[in-house]
């Protein structure tokens, strides 16, 4: 607190809060010590105050938390509130910040326990679940897909899985479900599918998901601008398949490997009698 000069310091007040307390609540309690000297001066102050979002909040509060409502309750009529913006050199709001960061470092400052907020809970809550899940991942055994082998890490995997980059051609890929000859092994169009590729130029390979989405030569042309080398083993491939989920339902779509040969030919009768 200053004169109305602004040249002299005449009081100054820190206090060190737990660990979780979060940013909104620490400038609560730094408003409601400031509103605590303004009613006892008795006289007209101005409160200067650098976060936007406490004032915001006063000012439009339909509900909120009960620290809240005490700084609603208890602001003295005399006392006026600024906003200023903070870390542009305004000398007050600078001392502030000083004494604050001087708080976090003491260990002789007096402490003061706060209720969680409720922000405050959900980000304990969200560290606590993404703790489990990463040990959950790391148990997971994939026998029958290909989801580790894509994304051996769930830090590999988180970013995807937000974004949403997902499809029934992509989802397939990576689980390894897309029906292909090597794990599908059926009746098609009155045609026994076999577990090799028709593919003439490689004739006898395996048509399993390495065959399919890197080495097939009948799709080489859905391949070029590919920054992928056929030296790299399965795993490296998959990884970068995994960052490149768009390019990867492109080339499943435009193979045109997956289409029902029984629509084609409907669709073709149907255009033949029109």
């Amino acid at each position: 607190m200053y004169d109305c000069t602004g040249s002299q310091r005449l009081y100054e007040w820190k206090l060190k809060l737990i660990n979780e307390c979060d940013i909104f609540q620490a400038e609560m309690r730094a408003l409601r010590e400031a509103i605590e000297v303004a009613r006892n001066l008795g006289m007209p102050v101005d409160i200067f105050v650098d976060s936007l979002s406490v004032l915001t909040s006063m000012r439009f509060a339909r509900k909120g938390t009960a620290q809240l409502f005490d700084l609603i309750t208890n602001w003295p009529p005399w006392a006026r509130a600024i906003w200023v913006k903070a870390h542009v050199g305004v000398l007050g709001n600078e001392d502030a910040d000083a004494v604050a960061v001087g708080a976090t470092l003491s260990s002789w400052v007096n402490r003061e326990t706060l209720r969680f907020s409720v922000g405050t809970v959900k980000k304990a809550t969200r560290e606590w679940v993404r703790k489990q899940w990463e040990i959950e991942w790391r148990r997971l055994t994939c026998n029958t897909s290909m989801l580790k082998t894509f994304f051996p890490e769930l830090k590999d995997f988180e970013p995807i899985w937000r974004k949403g980059f997902w499809s029934w051609e992509t989802t397939s890929m990576v689980l390894g479900r897309l029906p292909l000859n090597d794990s599908y092994v059926g009746s098609l169009n009155d045609e026994i599918e076999t577990e090799n590729c028709d593919c003439f130029s490689s004739y006898g390979a395996r048509e399993d998901l390495e065959h399919y989405l890197f080495e097939c030569p009948k799709y080489d042309h859905l391949r070029l601008g590919w920054n992928i080398y056929r030296s790299w083993s399965l795993e490296r491939k998959c990884r970068w398949a995994a960052n490149n989920l768009t390019e990867m339902k492109s080339f499943i779509v435009k193979s045109k490997r997956f289409v029902d040969k029984k629509t084609e030919q409907g669709s073709e009768q149907s255009t033949g009698s029109n």
